[in-house]
């Protein structure tokens, strides 16, 4: 075991909770006995930055498109990226949804704007280059500012895991108070979160290696990153592991864990999801 890496809930949870290989041995923490007093903590130094793809038919989510038709793979697309947004919404931090392609900026403003949240998240162009390009500029671009002018720390997921909620967030802050670098692998051997503590210039060299090089799309992404955090002698955190939804199979299973969870706001999604795949969106 990395002796500088915190493995904070190791034991696999698709967000809401299911069964899969086991990582690591060691308890994971129940985030419903945590004290309130700790989740209600402001995180206000903080830039959250959810990186997406505007939902065009055939150009996002095109594995899943292959089995349930890339029309309806879009929608789902859609629906995730509306729920992921209403639940990290009242966070106080500053939110950002970086999409791709920039000629779509206006449609995803028009849609916040119908959702109620176009003071909630701000918008920007993910701009050119390998997904690792893009997100080392954007947390370059949110850690540069000296010490107590901006963010201290950036924290960025994707839009594939939609019951991703505001208590990951708050868990992956903390450990980015403690640590350079947080990571929530995905059980498909990327990762569904990585966030980093500033400011960028102390060690933009180690977070740059983070980012090059990587094969992004393949099962060997979370391996490789820890490689790197290892090389680079980067005190890091790793969160609990959660499913991406990118194909059929991953989808199937979301619907089984919504099925049985309380929360009105998963039954909402489950809602969504069913009327998608019913042509009914």
């Amino acid at each position: 075991v990395d002796s500088l890496s915190e493995k904070l809930v190791p034991e696999f949870s698709p967000v809401l909770g299911g069964s899969a290989p086991v990582f690591a041995a060691a308890a994971p923490v129940n985030l419903e006995a945590r004290r309130e007093s700790e989740l209600s903590a402001e995180i206000d130094d903080l830039a959250l930055g959810v990186m997406a793809k505007y939902w065009d038919a055939g150009q996002v989510k095109t594995r899943l498109g292959v089995s349930i038709g890339m029309q309806q793979a879009a929608q789902l697309h859609r629906s995730f990226v509306r729920h992921l947004s209403v639940s990290l919404a009242r966070l106080p931090s500053r939110k950002i949804i970086c999409l791709s392609p920039s000629d779509r900026i206006g449609k995803l403003q028009n849609h916040l704007e119908s959702w109620g949240l176009a003071d909630d998240w701000d918008t920007m162009p993910q701009g050119d280059g390998d997904l690792g390009q893009r997100m080392c500029r954007w947390f370059a671009d949110c850690l540069a500012s000296a010490p107590g002018a901006g963010p201290a720390r950036a924290i960025l997921v994707g839009a594939d895991c939609p019951t991703l909620d505001a208590a990951r967030i708050r868990e992956a802050d903390r450990a980015l108070h403690r640590n350079n670098v947080v990571i929530g692998p995905a059980a498909d051997g990327g990762y569904y979160l990585i966030g980093l503590r500033g400011p960028w210039g102390q060690h933009r060299r180690e977070f740059e290696s983070l980012f090059r090089s990587i094969p992004w799309g393949t099962s060997r992404v979370f391996a490789m990153t820890q490689d790197r955090l290892r090389d680079a002698r980067l005190s890091w955190a790793r969160l609990e592991i959660a499913e991406d939804v990118d194909t059929v199979v991953q989808l199937d299973r979301l619907r089984q864990r919504l099925c049985s969870a309380d929360d009105p706001r998963y039954q909402e999604l489950r809602r969504e999801i069913e009327q998608i795949l019913a042509g009914n969106p």
